[in-house]
């Protein structure tokens, strides 16, 4: 049997079969009306010669004629009735005969409501799935614009940051220019004598080999900073001169190297040690 979008049978009936259907109606039809009338005209009662009908006759009184003096009185002779029928020999009305009425095949009935239930079970399933498809997708949809969010001020707050550590930066950046542009002009203007050359037997730290003025000028700034600084020429290069910290221990190479590494001296990880 075919089967429509919403799981309900559809039957196709031809002409013959419609047919073929009303004739059997028919006949059903005429053969009620016949068991009917025959059950009818059997249960009809019949009545017998006691039962049927009896006049019933009155006395007559005698006329008499006026001018008569003398009544005579008549006795009027009784009517005799006729005998009562027993009741018990009334024959009684035959029942009427029971009709079974037809046995009606209702599996193809059941079939059919079984048939249309499982489809609209099915239609309420699919319905609950739709729902469900629905929903998650929305769910899905709140989660990735909650997610993007998130991700867009996680974003704001690491792109403040960034400028907020690049304003920081150039602030410090600017104030260690300045400052080490004053102790540069400290330097200049009031230079600090230097010891004679490096002691023989002693280690220095070397941070830079420059011209004779650029190396006077760091290594006044260096003990404008608390360093122990002074310059020496190298017998290779005259043109050249050393500009070193010290004298020091080699022990403590590494330690007066992150003190000129914290005070922003230039050169202070390569700084290498010189023994004279």
């Amino acid at each position: 049997m075919a089967k429509n979008e919403d799981g309900e049978v559809e039957l196709v009936l031809g002409s013959k079969v419609l047919m073929g259907v009303f004739f059997l109606g028919a006949v059903l039809l005429g053969l009620s009306f016949l068991m009917g009338y025959v059950v009818g005209k059997g249960a009809a009662p019949v009545l017998t010669a006691q039962q049927a009908p009896r006049e019933k006759t009155e006395p007559v009184a005698a006329i008499t004629s006026p001018p008569v003096v003398e009544v005579t009185k008549v006795d009027a002779e009784p009517i005799k009735t006729a005998p009562q029928a027993d009741v018990d020999s009334v024959p009684k009305e035959a029942e009427p005969a029971k009709v079974e009425p037809a046995k009606v095949d209702t599996r193809k009935a059941d079939s059919e409501k079984a048939e249309k239930e499982q489809a609209e079970q099915a239609k309420a399933a699919r319905a609950r799935d739709e729902k469900a498809k629905a929903d998650k997708a929305v769910a899905a949809k709140a989660k990735q614009e909650s997610a993007k969010q998130e991700k867009a001020k996680l974003e704001r707050e690491q792109k403040a940051k960034a400028e907020q550590a690049k304003t920081d930066k150039a602030k410090a950046d600017k104030a260690q220019a300045e400052h080490a542009k004053a102790d540069k002009g400290k330097a200049k203007a009031e230079p600090v004598k230097q010891a004679q050359g490096p002691a023989k037997g002693r280690s220095y730290l070397q941070l830079s080999a420059t011209s004779k003025d650029e190396a006077e000028s760091l290594a006044n700034l260096l003990r404008s900073r608390g360093f122990t600084s002074l310059t020496a020429q190298i017998p290779e290069k005259p043109t050249l001169y050393r500009v070193l910290v010290g004298p020091i221990a080699p022990a403590d190479a590494g330690r007066t190297r992150a003190d000129l590494k914290a005070k922003s001296f230039a050169g202070a990880d390569e700084a290498i040690i010189k023994a004279f």
